[in-house]
Order: structure tokens, then C-alpha cells, then sequence
């Protein structure tokens, strides 16, 4: 079990275009969530990035929106400092947890992820839970928000500024046996699960295809079933040394997770995401979670008065951490 933990709390939903999920970290707190790790005997704590990075301001927005990606600048330094954050926290051998915020908060934290893995001259994988692809690059988005940008970002591709987030600002340089290349994400290492039908777009579709990146639309899993996909996650699992596991919130089927801006009416059931978690968790190479565009204004109870949307990303955290 992973006993130590860090909540990383990132109040910032530029990147998905003023979307509400700035109020998701802050949400998860107050519903309860450092109790819940608590109850499960892991010691936790929560950060808020914007009170301590002393620049609230680019939280906020400092421009209008403009150009092929809209606020470039903010989404870029907010990256950067949840890239350092997180970085922390793996160097002191504790958990992270990354609380957002839109889905663009995620080229900081695993970019921290990969700079820990070339440190330890190690492979990394990742588990990316999504009803978008988060492929297009400042080149082919057709909505200019960051948030549709940031795995293929981490695979080298997007804008100079925030490629160079996801690799730490390495400029080139040397870590160990790796080199500034090698510090992008590989595709072989990622899996994509939980695409809905008329969540992304031809160029999208074009991406994943030339890097042949394996992706289990939910159509896919209702129709062939899960076994494929499991069989590729154990691939995936004996191939990397640490795993880390990017949730968006979105793709959860919205009778379990009303709380998010855009609404799955086909998304992924309980059982489902509980089941997945156990089966990553049972790798033993977790070294980091996401958990994405949770807007508590949309937010509903159950008869037991418990928030849906934070309860059961609760339950799938506790799951992947092994509790």
C-alpha cells in the first residue's frame, strides 16, 4: 500500500476554457478526501499550488484569449510548477496525487514523472482514462483549449513551450544514459481507454494511428469486452518499471459522475473504473495518479447525502493505491 501521500491541489481551469474545474481540488478536500486516506491508514497531505506558488495571478489569467492555443502563457508556467511540485514529491518517495483542474495540468505532472524516470534510468508507462483523445496539437486543435493537448505533448508533439514543460526545461542536457529525445513520453508505453464516440476528431484519430498507440473506446469494451484490454494493460505493466494513471473525471458515466462540464451519458460504470484500478494496483509500479476536471457546481448526492462524482473518485483512488 502506498502509505504516504501528497495532494496536490492545481485551481486552474484556463486550459479548459473557464470550465469550473478550478473548484475541483478545493472540493475534494472538503468532501472529504484526506479523511478517506486517513481511514485507510495512509498519511496525507494536501497543497494548494495557487496559495504557495506566490504567483496566483496566472491562475487567474493575465491575457485574452487569442491565438491557436488560448492562454499559451498561463497553462505553460502553471505546468511548470506543478512539474516541480510533483517532482518533490516522488524524490522524497512519496505518492502524488494531482488534483485538478483541467486536463492540461498533466503535462507538468508526468512530465515530472518522466524526468524522475530517466533519473532512475527507468521506463515509464501510462494509463490514460479519457472520453477525448487530448490529441491534437496547436496545429490541428479546433477548439484552441490546452486541454485537448496534452498527451501528445507528452509525446513530443504541441507547442515548443509546453513540450519543454513536460521535459522539465532539460534543454538538452544529459540525465544518465538519456538525452532531451528520450525524455518524451514513448507511445509503445501508453495505453488510452474510455473514448466515446463523438468526443474527438479526425485529426485525432490520425494521430494515434501513425504512432500506434493502443486506445479501448467504450464502445469497444461494451461491445468485445474487457479481456483485450487487460491483456494489453499486463503487457504494458511487465514492459515499464513505474506506472502512472491520468483519470478524467469525464469519463465516467454521468449516473456515478455528475460533476464535470461535460456529461457521459455513456461513460464507464462503477464496477468498471474499480475494477481497472485494482488490477493496476496489483502491478505494483503506481508512482502517480490524475484526477482531472471534477466541477463541484454540477456535483449531485446520493440518499446518503454522499457527493457522487468525489465518492466514487474516492473509491478509485483508494483502489490504486492498494488500501
Amino acid at each position: 500500500m502506498h502509505s504516504q501521500v501528497d495532494l496536490i491541489g492545481v485551481p486552474f481551469d484556463l486550459g479548459g476554457g473557464c470550465s469550473g474545474a478550478r473548484d475541483g481540488p478545493r472540493a475534494f478536500v472538503d468532501l472529504g478526501l484526506l479523511q478517506d486516506l486517513a481511514h485507510a491508514g495512509m498519511i496525507s497531505r494536501y497543497y494548494d499550488l495557487r496559495e504557495q506558488s506566490g504567483v496566483r495571478e496566472i491562475f487567474n489569467g493575465t491575457s485574452t484569449p487569442s491565438g491557436r492555443v488560448h492562454f499559451q502563457y498561463e497553462v505553460a508556467q502553471v505546468a511548470k510548477l506543478v512539474s516541480v511540485r510533483t517532482f518533490d514529491t516522488l524524490r522524497l518517495g512519496r505518492t502524488p496525487v494531482v488534483l485538478g483542474g483541467d486536463h492540461s495540468v498533466s503535462i507538468g505532472s508526468i512530465g515530472a514523472a518522466l524526468h524522475t524516470a530517466a533519473l532512475l534510468e527507468k521506463r515509464l508507462g501510462v494509463v490514460w482514462i479519457d472520453a477525448h483523445l487530448d490529441a491534437h496539437t496547436h496545429l490541428t486543435t479546433h477548439s484552441h483549449r490546452a486541454h485537448g493537448l496534452p498527451l501528445a505533448t507528452l509525446l513530443g508533439h504541441g507547442p515548443e513551450e509546453f513540450v519543454e514543460c513536460a521535459r522539465m526545461g532539460i534543454n538538452g542536457k544529459r540525465i544518465g544514459s538519456y538525452c532531451e529525445a528520450s525524455l518524451s513520453l514513448s507511445p509503445s508505453h501508453v495505453i488510452h481507454l474510455g473514448r466515446g464516440e463523438d468526443h474527438c476528431e479526425s485529426e485525432e484519430y490520425a494521430f494515434f494511428e501513425k504512432l500506434r498507440i493502443p486506445e479501448f473506446s467504450r464502445k469497444h469494451l461494451r461491445e468485445e469486452g474487457w479481456s483485450e484490454l487487460y491483456d494489453s494493460l499486463r503487457d504494458l505493466c511487465a514492459r515499464v518499471d513505474l506506472l502512472w494513471v491520468s483519470l478524467d473525471l469525464d469519463s465516467l458515466d454521468h449516473s456515478i459522475a455528475p460533476g464535470v462540464y461535460y456529461p457521459n451519458p455513456n461513460g464507464l460504470l462503477r464496477e468498471e473504473v474499480l475494477s481497472l484500478a485494482s488490477t493496476l494496483a496489483a502491478s505494483g509500479k503506481l508512482c502517480g495518479v490524475d484526477l482531472m476536471e471534477y466541477n463541484p457546481q454540477f456535483e449531485k448526492r446520493n440518499d446518503d447525502g454522499r457527493a457522487l462524482t468525489a465518492g466514487v473518485a474516492s473509491d478509485f483512488l483508494l483502489c490504486l493505491l492498494g488500501a
